[in-house]
């Protein structure tokens, strides 16, 4: 009935689901990807995390990658972040890939992981640099 070969075959399956009307207090780590639609209060630490739009996170989050639909209030330390419409985080932000969607709201403030920064030109740059306005 339960297998693992599903995980295999499928490694972007989610693996752990906290459910909608859920409460969790507590610190946690899992492997493969997590799903919040009910609220966690607590530290997270994993691979995958995806906080739905009606889930809640209170607490730090230490992951691979986190796209967030809902709110999450605490730090987090991700290499790679999308934080999607309606999203909302308040904490501070580590991360080497950072999206933000249009109608999310990041309050606090956004590092890099790694030292080392690099600048993106904007192509708006480029077009002005061409036409001598720049």
């Amino acid at each position: 009935m339960f297998s693992s070969s599903s995980k295999k075959d499928n490694p972007e399956a989610i693996t752990t689901i906290l459910g909608e009307g859920t409460v969790i207090t507590g610190d946690m780590s899992f492997q493969g990807s997590m799903r919040i639609d009910g609220q966690f209060d607590g530290n997270l630490s994993g691979d995958y995390l995806i906080v739905s739009a009606s889930g809640k996170v209170v607490g730090d989050v230490v992951a691979q990658s986190c796209v967030c639909y809902g709110q999450v209030r605490g730090n987090l330390s991700v290499d790679q972040l999308q934080v999607k419409q309606g999203g909302r985080i308040d904490g501070t932000i580590n991360a080497d890939d950072l999206a933000v969607e249009s109608g999310s709201l990041l309050n606090g403030e956004v590092k890099p992981k790694k030292k080392e920064l690099r600048l993106v030109q904007d192509e708006s740059d480029d077009l002005a640099e061409k036409n001598g306005t720049l």
